[in-house]
């Protein structure tokens, strides 16, 4: 099962327990990404060749989904030496 950003916003809790964010504020950070990607970023990934399965909205969420993962096992490395 792929998380998406469709699934997630049907599951709230679920999203407040993976990444510690609301659902109101992934969308406020979507709103202000959008006229960003869509300006200077999608014409680099837009290529020919190049097909992607996830929307803007599911990327902003694994991105910070796999960040806090990334963080959370720094420091419980750190935690765990000391």
């Amino acid at each position: 099962m792929a998380l998406t950003y469709k699934k997630l916003s049907k599951y709230p809790h679920s999203l407040r327990r993976l990444v510690g964010i609301e659902l109101s504020q992934l969308n406020a950070i979507l709103t202000s990404l959008t006229p960003i990607w869509s300006k200077h970023l999608c014409n680099s990934y837009d290529r020919p060749g190049r097909y992607y399965k996830h929307d803007l909205g599911s990327m902003v969420a694994l991105l910070l989904i796999s960040t806090i993962g990334a963080t959370l096992r720094k420091n419980l490395w750190v935690i765990y030496l000391t």
